[in-house]
C-alpha cells in the first residue's frame, strides 16, 4: 500500500540529550535531524513523482525504504494501458543518450581555464591525448549504462542524481540513484551540494562493504547467526562541512563531508566517515523554479495528457465491447428459456408478433463514436510524444549517414533545438562537466595522466567543451554564418574576385574545426604550414627560372642558325658583330 504522509515523514528513534560537540554521537544526532528535515521539505515533490511513475514509468522510482519488503518485484504498470508516455519517455531517454553522450563519438574536449590554446600544438596534442584516454576508462566502467539511467529519470522525474567515487578497478565507479530515496537541498548560489538518501541493505552487503567492526551489534548478530539476507535501513548524507579546518587531518581537512550511519539504531557510531576535495555526485535537473532543488520535467507537462489517454483507452474498450457484445433485454416470459447471442445462433420468442415476448439489444451504440474517439486518442498521443521531443530524437536515431552535420539536424529542427538549448546547457554545467573534472582529478592522483604535463599549463584547471552531436546542433548557427558568408563571397567573386582578399581561409579553417570540435592532430601546425608553403614558392620560383633559361638558350640557337644574307646570322647581327 502507498505510504501515508505520517510514514513518510516518521522519525527515528534516535536519542534525545544532546552529545558532546564533536564526537561521533552528535555528528549521528546532525545527521539525523538534516536528513529528516531534507524530507520534509521534499514531501510534496515525493508524491508528484510518485504520481508520475504510476501513469508514465512505473519502474522509475523508489517510493518505498521498508527493510524486508515482499512486494517489490510485484507488477506495478497495473494504471497503464496505454502506453504512449512510456515509450516517449524511453525513446527521450535514448536520445539523449546517443545526442550527447554517444558512446561511439567523442562528445568532449578539453582546454584550460582563462588560457587561449590557439596554435600552441604541443597542449592541444596532450589535452587531446587525455581527452582519449578519459573515453576509454568511461567506456571500460560502468558510466554509459549509469548516464542512460539519469537521462530517463531527468525525463520523468526532472531530476537526475548519481554519486561518482574512485575506485581501484575502473578509476572511477558510478551508483545511478532512483526517484524517490534521495533528497536534495542547494546553497546560496543554488547548486546542488547536499545529497542524502535512507536505502536498504542487506546484512551480507553491509558487512561487505563497511566491514563487521563498524556495523552495530544488532547487524553482528544477524550476521553471526547467518540471516545474511535480512535487511537494514542505512542513513547516507554528503553535504558540506560545516566544520572544516583547512590543512585538518583526514575528513575534517575537507570541504565536503560524506557519512553513512543505521538509521534509527540508537548508536554513537557510524559506518563511514570521509571527506572529499570535490563534489561525488552530480544532481543535473531538466527546469528550476526559482530555488527549487529538484526539477521538472517533460513528464511534469505530460502526466495530464497521459492519465486521460488511459481513461480513453478504457472507455474505447468499452464501446467496442458494447458494440460486439451488447447488455440484452428480453421479455419476463423468458426467463428459464434457452437464449443466446452468438453469431449464428437462435433464440425462440413465441407469437413474434406485437406486444410478443423479445429478445434484444437494450440500447443501440453509436458506431460513430468510435472514429471520434480514436481522432483524439490520436491528438493526445501526438501532444505526450511532441512533449518527449521524440520526433527529433528518432529522427537523430535513424539517421545512419556518418558525414551528417550538426547544422543539418538544426536546420531540420530548428524550433526543437531552440527549445532544448536550456535544458542542455543545465545537463552540461550540473552534470556531465562534474564527470569530467572527478574523472580528471582521479587519474591526475593515480598518475595516470598520459605523457607528460606541459610546463605552461602545469597547476592550471581544465575547461570542458562538449562537442556532441546535440551540444553542435546548438552551435550549428555559428558555423552557418561561416557557412554562408563564404558562400556569398564566392558569389560575388565571380564579377569581383578581388573581393575574396577580405576572408582568411586559413583562419576560416582552424575555426570551423574548432567549433566543430575536431582533434587537432589532423591539422598541421601553422609554422609548417608556412614553411611547406615557402618550399613550395621557392620551387616554383627556380622552375620558372629554369624555363626562363632554356627559353633563351633556344631563341639563341634559332637566331645562330638563321642565315640573313652576306654570311651573316640572324644573332651576329642582333649583337651588331661582323660577318
Amino acid at each position: 500500500m502507498p505510504k501515508t504522509e505520517a510514514q513518510v515523514l516518521e522519525k527515528p528513534k534516535a536519542k534525545t540529550q544532546r552529545a558532546a560537540p564533536g564526537s561521533v554521537e552528535a555528528l549521528v544526532q546532525i545527521c539525523n535531524r538534516r536528513l529528516s528535515s531534507l524530507e520534509r521539505s521534499r514531501l510534496s515533490w515525493f508524491f508528484a513523482m510518485r504520481e508520475l511513475a504510476m501513469y508514465i514509468q512505473p519502474r522509475l522510482g523508489r517510493f518505498y525504504e521498508t527493510p524486508n519488503e515482499g512486494d517489490r518485484g510485484s507488477r506495478k504498470n497495473y494504471r497503464i494501458i496505454n502506453s504512449t508516455a512510456t515509450t516517449a519517455s524511453m525513446r527521450f531517454a535514448a536520445g539523449m543518450f546517443a545526442g550527447t553522450t554517444n558512446p561511439a563519438r567523442p562528445w568532449f574536449k578539453l582546454g584550460i581555464s582563462g588560457m587561449e590554446i590557439g596554435d600552441n600544438t604541443k597542449i592541444r596534442l596532450w589535452l587531446d591525448l587525455v581527452s582519449k584516454k578519459m573515453f576509454q576508462i568511461l567506456a571500460a566502467s560502468n558510466f554509459y549504462r549509469s548516464i542512460a539511467t539519469i537521462y530517463e529519470e531527468m525525463g520523468v522525474m526532472g531530476t537526475g542524481v548519481m554519486l561518482q567515487y574512485e575506485d581501484f578497478n575502473d578509476v572511477v565507479r558510478y551508483y545511478p540513484k532512483a526517484a524517490g530515496e534521495y533528497y536534495l537541498a542547494v546553497d546560496g548560489r543554488l547548486e546542488v551540494t547536499t545529497f542524502a538518501e535512507k536505502i536498504v541493505m542487506s546484512v551480507a552487503e553491509l558487512v561487505d562493504r563497511f566491514g563487521i567492526d563498524n556495523v552495530s551489534s544488532n547487524v553482528r548478530s544477524l550476521w553471526n547467526d547467518g540471516n545474511l539476507d535480512e535487511e537494514v535501513l542505512i542513513g547516507h548524507i554528503i553535504m558540506p562541512n560545516a566544520d572544516y579546518i583547512q590543512g585538518g587531518f583526514g575528513a575534517d581537512g575537507m570541504p565536503i563531508i560524506d557519512v553513512c550511519w543505521e538509521w534509527g539504531a540508537n548508536i554513537n557510531q557510524v559506518l563511514e566517515r570521509r571527506g572529499h576535495t570535490e563534489r561525488p555526485f552530480i544532481a543535473p535537473r531538466w527546469h528550476v523554479t526559482g530555488n527549487d532543488a529538484y526539477g521538472r520535467s517533460p513528464g511534469m507537462d505530460a502526466l495530464g495528457d497521459s492519465k486521460a489517454l488511459q481513461l480513453m483507452e478504457k472507455r474505447k474498450a468499452q464501446l467496442l465491447d458494447k458494440m460486439v457484445n451488447p447488455p440484452m433485454v428480453a421479455d419476463a416470459t423468458l426467463k428459464n428459456k434457452p437464449t443466446t447471442s452468438i453469431p449464428g445462433g437462435v433464440t425462440f420468442i413465441a407469437g413474434m408478433k406485437e406486444g410478443a415476448a423479445v429478445f434484444k439489444p437494450a440500447y443501440e451504440v453509436n458506431p460513430q463514436g468510435y472514429p471520434a474517439l480514436l481522432s483524439d486518442m490520436e491528438r493526445t498521443e501526438a501532444r505526450i510524444k511532441t512533449i518527449f521531443y521524440e520526433d527529433l530524437f528518432l529522427m537523430i536515431a535513424n539517421i545512419d549517414r556518418s558525414n551528417v552535420t550538426a547544422a543539418e539536424i538544426y536546420e531540420r529542427k530548428e524550433e526543437k533545438m531552440l527549445m532544448l538549448g536550456p535544458p542542455l546547457e543545465r545537463i552540461h554545467d550540473e552534470g556531465l562537466s562534474l564527470v569530467v573534472k572527478y574523472l580528471f582529478s582521479r587519474m591526475a592522483k593515480a598518475g595516470i595522466l598520459p605523457g607528460e604535463i606541459p610546463e605552461e599549463i602545469q597547476g592550471k584547471p581544465i575547461n570542458i567543451e562538449f562537442i556532441s552531436i546535440l551540444a553542435q546542433a546548438q552551435k550549428a548557427a555559428a558555423t552557418a554564418t561561416v557557412e554562408r558568408l563564404w558562400a556569398l563571397a564566392g558569389n560575388i567573386s565571380a564579377v569581383k574576385p578581388e573581393v575574396l582578399d577580405n576572408l582568411d581561409a586559413d583562419a576560416t579553417i582552424r575555426e570551423y574545426a574548432d567549433m566543430l570540435g575536431s582533434p587537432q592532430k589532423i591539422l598541421v601546425d601553422p609554422k609548417i604550414v608556412v614553411s611547406m608553403r615557402d618550399a613550395r614558392a621557392k620551387q616554383a620560383q627556380a622552375q620558372n627560372s629554369g624555363m626562363a633559361a632554356m627559353g633563351a638558350a633556344d631563341t639563341a640557337k634559332v637566331l645562330s642558325e638563321t642565315n640573313v644574307g652576306g654570311g651573316q646570322s640572324a644573332l651576329n647581327k642582333v649583337l651588331g658583330l661582323a660577318a
